[in-house]
């Protein structure tokens, strides 16, 4: 009599790896070699392989472990949870027999696949190619989502029409709802990830505290007076420089540091001290200084016309923060979901009636706020094309690379705004072509009845003794 061992014995089972590497399967709708086991080894191991698909994607296109930004792995983490406990609890209620395990195996897997696909679009792919004119976040969610979509149905079927329907109606449905989670409550994971970590009180302020409004909301007109009553008017018969610098994203520190150190910049070699207005409240400082939003950006650009020579004098407009296509990061969470868009720009620029004004945006896709911005009596200066991102916008780094570029060095080599935006195109792409990244482009319209403006203020400045 031959014994027959089951090909569900552990004799039988596939090594950890492999059976994760079966999982794979699911992806493209096929049936694995062999049934995917749920041991606690086979977890840890997709686990462990999700983790260095994460991680080893965000490595390769930054250049630096973990760094799209602070705090990444936990942000991650706290995501990776918002996706796996969802799935793990509605599937324990729809199939009491699923094996909670083997879906963890499958569902790492899938997200796995997922993550490289929307990291390599974001990186690779130029915004004006994604379908059905999707933005940057819907079409990474939904490369991000696909090999979960198809995976999960296809391991809840069971072989069998009805349950292919009911998975994927299931799966679809935890998709939306994490979703919504997310974006209104992914907060709370964060909070839990920086205290598990290890944070110090400092760092937990830092990146999740959230400010009272009724705190916040009445200083602004207090914090804007501050600011405005210490700008000085123009000097008679010179063009000066006036400038309202603003810093998006509050979560981050880098956006201020570089309006902090444009602020020196301008102040020393422009003679601007005291011509300059300040915005972009952050989490660390919630009234620090005074918001970056609509209302502020009008007031502060009206307050610097109201000081200078509207006709003869010139006012820069510097933004810096994340950017999305037509609108740049100032979303403060527990005060405001807004953010800055480009026609809200424009307005605030025109209701101001300056007539000689350039502007500066540096945020990925700031290419796509030209066709609002540009006039004849404007320059209008961004980091990067509008379907292209740019690079270096996390906190271990002191500035952004365009950022660095045009504060640290154009500024240095000429009072030119306009040349100093040449300056910061070409060594940006010495450091995207150097470092194999694929090229943000950086864009420049010069209007026609601004230019000799601009040259005018470079000669001003640059010889120290006219001063």
């Amino acid at each position: 009599m031959t014994n027959k061992i089951s090909a569900h014995s552990p004799w039988h089972q596939p090594p950890p790896v492999l059976n994760a590497l079966h999982a794979l399967s699911y992806v493209i709708a096929r049936k694995p070699a062999a049934p995917i086991t749920g041991r606690a080894q086979d977890i840890l191991t997709a686990f462990l392989l999700f983790s260095l698909a994460q991680l080893g994607i965000e490595s390769a296109y930054t250049g630096l472990f973990g760094d799209i930004y602070h705090f990444a792995l936990i942000d991650w983490l706290g995501a990776a949870a918002l996706w796996l406990l969802p799935f793990s609890f509605f599937t324990a209620l729809y199939l009491k027999q699923a094996k909670l395990g083997s879906l963890l195996v499958v569902t790492l897997m899938a997200t796995s696949v997922g993550t490289v696909l929307a990291t390599t679009a974001f990186v690779y792919l130029p915004s004006s190619s994604y379908p059905f004119n999707l933005n940057v976040g819907g079409f990474m969610g939904v490369l991000f989502a696909a090999p979960l979509l198809i995976s999960l149905p296809s391991f809840l079927a069971n072989a069998t029409l009805y349950r292919a329907r009911s998975g994927f109606a299931l799966a679809l449905a935890t998709c939306i709802g994490i979703g919504v989670v997310s974006q209104n409550y992914g907060y709370a994971v964060l909070d839990a990830g920086l205290w598990a970590s290890g944070a110090t009180e400092e760092e937990y302020t830092f990146q999740s505290a959230r400010p009272d409004p009724e705190i916040v909301y009445p200083l602004q007109p207090i914090l804007m007076a501050a600011q405005i009553d210490q700008l000085r008017p123009q000097t008679k018969g010179e063009i000066d420089l006036y400038a309202v610098l603003g810093a998006g994203y509050p979560r981050q520190q880098i956006f201020q540091r570089e309006v902090e150190a444009l602020s020196n910049v301008l102040a020393n070699t422009f003679d601007a001290k005291d011509r300059i207005i300040r915005l972009g409240a952050t989490t660390r400082s919630p009234t620090g200084w005074p918001l970056l939003n609509r209302s502020n950006l009008t007031q502060g650009l009206a307050a610097i016309a109201d000081h200078m020579d509207r006709k003869e004098d010139v006012a820069l407009l510097f933004l810096t923060s994340h950017g999305m296509t037509n609108k740049i990061s100032t979303r403060f969470y527990g005060l405001s979901h807004e953010n800055l868009k480009a026609h809200e720009v424009n307005t605030a620029l025109t209701a101001s009636g300056i007539q000689n004004a350039v502007i500066v945006v540096s945020a990925c896709y700031s290419g796509s706020f030209i066709d609002e911005l540009k006039s004849p009596n404007r320059v209008v200066i961004t980091a990067s094309a509008a379907d292209r991102n740019s690079f270096g916008c996390n906190d271990d780094r002191v500035y952004t690379v365009w950022g660095q570029a045009f504060i640290e060095r154009a500024l240095v080599q000429t009072q030119n705004l306009v040349e100093a935006a040449r300056v910061t195109s070409s060594l940006v792409a010495e450091y995207e072509s150097a470092g194999g990244l694929t090229p943000s482009l950086p864009q420049l319209h010069v209007g026609e009845n601004v230019a000799d403006k601009i040259n005018r203020l470079a000669l001003r400045f640059a010889n120290p003794a006219v001063n």
